[in-house]
């Protein structure tokens, strides 16, 4: 067979290197029938791998990669057989709650106990040596007691310590209202919000009104201010479940919380209950006098959309 040479080539040989015919051979002569060679075919005949032919546009399939190394050591799992990890291995979450033998921190432990989440309480006999309770808790509930002469120095030495054990997450328990300076135990938890948002810590606060459980309507009920002044009531299971929402989920870091169950007045929670509310003229002194008598004047109201949209569900 007679080949052309390509323009600018010496000879009719094909590039050197390259495997099969040049394009003068794969063209043939005019009126001949072409066929291509087959190079696969060819290899196979003297004993050298190659690729099996597959349909066009589709690439056979190539010789497998180096195996991973999970795959050729013989004491790493292979992906298929994973292993579970032991329940002792994995990392315990562990939240503290400072103040957490109060009535309130009572109910938080008992509200992230039914998370699942494990509780450490610290009170009066573990304050001299915080960071060494807290050591090791993921987040710390703050608690302060309550009407304490100087709030703001407790919150202070409490963060101290959160921040010396390494506690990255603090939920504050402040008040509704609390820039209320005709209430001065109010302003003191102001006054801590304050050092809490420049903690340098995640920080959450949770504003709840007044308990509900500070009123006994098993029986006629009596208090130092109006009965018809409008309050924002909380149930405090209710404020304990969102304490341990807001400790376990994400998202509620840098927030401030005003909590409400329900809108209400003494007088009306009392019909409810089918007994009766009355103001008494009994006026304590201090603190507690001028709380009241700014009840007297404004009541303490709260809105419970919050508390609702939290839960999922009205309040209790």
């Amino acid at each position: 067979m007679r080949l052309r040479a390509r323009p600018g080539r010496r000879g009719p040989h094909p590039r050197p290197g390259r495997l099969g015919a040049g394009p003068a051979q794969r063209r043939g002569r005019p009126g001949q029938h072409h066929r291509r060679p087959d190079a696969p075919r060819a290899r196979r005949a003297a004993g050298q791998p190659g690729r099996q032919p597959g349909p066009r546009g589709v690439q056979p399939p190539r010789a497998r990669w180096p195996r991973a190394a999970r795959d050729r050591h013989p004491r790493l799992p292979r992906r298929g057989g994973l292993l579970r990890r032991a329940a002792a291995a994995v990392r315990r979450r562990v939240i503290a709650v400072v103040g957490g033998h109060g009535k309130t921190g009572r109910a938080v432990r008992a509200a992230l106990t039914a998370r699942g989440v494990e509780t450490v309480a610290t009170g009066r006999a573990e304050w001299p040596a915080l960071a060494d309770a807290v050591a090791g808790c993921a987040a710390a509930y703050l608690i302060a007691p309550n009407l304490h002469p100087d709030e703001p120095a407790y919150v202070a030495e409490a963060l101290d310590a959160l921040r010396a054990a390494g506690v990255g997450r603090v939920v504050y328990h402040s008040v509704a209202s609390p820039y209320c300076p005709a209430m001065p135990h109010h302003l003191g938890k102001a006054v801590a919000e304050d050092l809490v948002r420049r903690s340098g810590l995640a920080w959450t606060v949770l504003q709840p009104g007044a308990y509900l459980q500070n009123l006994d309507l098993t029986r006629d009920v009596a208090v130092p201010y109006d009965v018809d002044a409008v309050f924002g009531f909380a149930d405090r299971d209710d404020v304990a479940e969102v304490a341990a929402l807001v400790l376990t989920e994400t998202g509620h870091e840098g927030a401030t919380y005003e909590l409400a169950s329900r809108t209400a007045t003494v007088a009306g929670l009392a019909a409810e209950a089918g007994v009766r509310a009355t103001r008494t003229d009994e006026q304590p002194d201090g603190w507690l006098g001028a709380m009241f008598a700014h009840y007297d004047a404004h009541g303490l109201p709260a809105g419970p959309r919050t508390m609702a949209g939290l839960l999922g569900r009205p309040g209790r």
